[in-house]
Formats: C-alpha cells, structure tokens, sequence
C-alpha cells in the first residue's frame, strides 16, 4: 500500500493543496469531477458495510469551456460548479479533484531501502529531474513507496506521479471560485479503480511496508469509455500498475459511430444509454464501434504485455456508459479470451439526499466523483 510521504519543498506553494494521488484526507470530501463536458459532484458516508450518498449533483458546461483537458473559461466553469454545489445537498467545503491521465507522467523507479525522509526526497528530485521531460519548475511531482523489490528486499519501488503546473492550477482556482477548498489532487484513472476496489469488496487496504506486486502475478485491468476517452487501467488491490490512455469515449465514439433509432431516443436528442439493447441499434454501426473498443482494447494489453512480459492479466471490469448497453459486454466477451465482468456501482450504493440528481439513475458518468469521494474512506 502507499505509506505517508513527505512532499518536495516546490510543493508547498498552495498548501491547501495535497497532489497526484497519495494522501488521504481524514474528512469528509466531496468528489468533484470537472469533465469535458459536465461537471460532478458526489459526497458519501460510510454506514455499516457500505456507502451512502448524501448529496450528489451534475450538470453540462459551456461548449468550449474545456479544450484537450484544459480549462480555457474558469468563469464559466466555476459558476456551473457552484450552482451544482447550491442544489446537491452537499455539506462539506472540502474538495478532491482530479487530472486526466493524459496529463500525467509517472515512472517507476528502484532505490535503496534503507533512506530517510531527506535523502529519499532528494533522490527522487534526481530521478525526476532525469526522467521527465519537463523542467522541475513548471511541474507538481509526488511520490509513493510502492514496497520492497520482492527479489531484493534491500531495494525498494517508488513510484513518481507528475503534472504540469497549469493542467492542475486551472482546476484549483475553480474550486476556490465556488467558495470550495481543495485539499487533494487526484488522477483520474486512479479514482476509477479505487470506485471499483472500494465498491465491490470491504477490504481495506494493508498500509504497512511490504513487497511489491510480483511481476508474474494476475492482475485485473478497468477499461473505462468516459466522455472523450478510453482509459485501460492494470491494477492489483489499490495498486495502480500501468495506465494508459487514448481519445476516445462514450459521445465521440455515439456521435461518430452508433446512432440509436428514432424509438429509442430522448426528447433531447439523446441516448437513454442505460434503457437500450444492442437490437436498438444499425447492425453496421454497431459492428464499427465494437471494432473499435476491440482495437484499442488489444492495443492496450498489447502494450503492457510489452512492457511487461511475466505479467498476467486476470479479468478485464468494464465501466462507463457505454458498457450499461444490454448485450454489449456479452458481445466482447465473444471476440476477447480474458474474462470480463461489468461494474455498476449502484449495485453497491443507497441513496436520500435533497439534491436535484439521483445518481443511482447515472451513477455510469459518476465513476470519477465517486472514486474521488471515497479518498476519505479508505
């Protein structure tokens, strides 16, 4: 599990502020999911062996008002935010918020066990500044010990996560604009798995010292079709191994490549993803987008083997909208030999909250708010 660190000094300019994935808040925290195309937001409670929504909240943004996972209209974004917040129900003042994965750089690297909080801040600046391509002041790192080299246990893997400055900058000042505090920095593929982990299973997490995952070990992969992007993610219990992703997603790939019948359609013009059939859609679309997922779910696993080639992959979860299509999973399942299984969360959630959203009826495009909601339970 990740332990306690300590932050690198050019951290410390927004102290509010606790980066990329690696500190856990004791309070509660809403999750707050600034999308391409809507913002989220999720507050939970802990009761008995599950969770509990206590406010939930979402709405649309401006055309525009992000470009390529940067937010180009803080103005708009922040107003959207706040009125989204007014009408949730919500509580707290305290926000966790998260960058893409595209955005992010990580490197896993070996370093001597035996280092005290000093010299191993100073080595990771050095390993740092070797192996990202961007200068260290134009960036936020953070880093976890991921545990002991399960082959040399005088050696230990640490994990670096980085952001350029602007991407996570951007997001805090909305949060701030909307009379909110940000307290955490999230990646968006890691609020993703920890959604799942936390969701399907009340295991919590060993946080003591110990060894790495071993390179021949099964591992599980989330692929999560998102707004405007395909996210493969490796994990091992909260362990996130591997991501990558690709820009490609749920209204893209509808908009381009499925378009349900007239009779299945919305008033808005839009599909009711989670009350269709795959006998709702043109046989030729639908065989084009299955072609796609295929294609970069290949590719993907085709690229981690590369990288990895002891690994073994156990299961692939599927989750977002798309995946809520009737028959879709079923239907990959027939073209990919690993076993696949699809999450819905609402199959882990009870919900009263005064808010305007029910997030038991979306809770597909919530993946990221909840995931980022549940930093404070765990």
């Amino acid at each position: 599990g990740f332990n306690a660190l300590l932050k690198l000094p050019y951290l410390k300019n927004i102290p509010q502020l606790s980066y990329l994935g690696f500190n856990r808040p004791s309070t509660s925290v809403l999750g707050v999911d600034i999308s391409s195309r809507a913002v989220k937001l999720v507050q939970l409670e802990l009761q008995g062996q599950g969770y509990h929504v206590t406010a939930a909240g979402a709405e649309a943004l401006p055309l525009g008002a992000l470009r390529d996972g940067m937010v180009v209209n803080e103005a708009a974004v922040s107003k959207v935010l706040k009125h989204v917040y007014d009408t949730s129900g919500a509580t707290s003042k305290d926000a966790a918020i998260a960058v893409s994965g595209s955005s992010v750089l990580s490197k896993i690297v070996e370093l001597p066990a035996r280092m005290n909080q000093k010299q191993l801040a100073a080595r990771i600046q050095l390993a740092a500044s070797e192996s990202i391509p961007l200068p260290l002041e134009e960036i936020y790192l953070d880093y976890a010990v991921l545990g002991y080299n399960p082959s040399d246990q005088a050696q230990m893997r640490v994990k670096m996560v980085a952001c350029p400055r602007d991407h996570v900058n951007s997001r805090g000042k909305i949060i701030e604009r909307a009379n909110l505090r940000s307290i955490a920095v999230d990646i968006e593929s890691y609020a993703l798995v920890r959604c799942y982990q936390k969701l399907s299973a009340s295991s919590v997490p060993d946080q003591s010292m110990q060894s790495d995952y071993s390179p021949s070990e099964a591992l599980n992969v989330l692929i999560d079709v998102g707004a405007n992007s395909f996210t493969f993610a490796v994990f091992k219990s909260d362990l996130v191994i591997y991501t990558s992703e690709y820009s490609l997603g749920k209204s893209s790939l509808a908009d381009k490549h499925i378009s349900p019948r007239k009779s299945v359609k919305k008033e808005n013009n839009k599909a009711l993803y989670s009350k269709i059939l795959l006998s709702d859609y043109d046989d030729i679309e639908l065989k084009a987008f299955i072609g796609l997922l295929l294609q970069y779910t290949n590719r993907s696993i085709a690229d981690f083997y590369a990288a990895n080639a002891s690994a073994k992959i156990q299961k692939l979860i599927f989750s977002g909208g798309m995946f809520q299509i009737e028959g879709l999973a079923e239907k990959l399942d027939e073209e990919i030999d690993i076993p696949t299984e699809v999450f819905n969360s609402n199959d882990h959630l009870t919900e009263t909250h005064t808010g305007q959203v029910s997030l038991l009826s979306q809770n597909h495009s919530m993946t990221v708010a909840l995931g980022l909601a549940l930093r404070s339970h765990y």
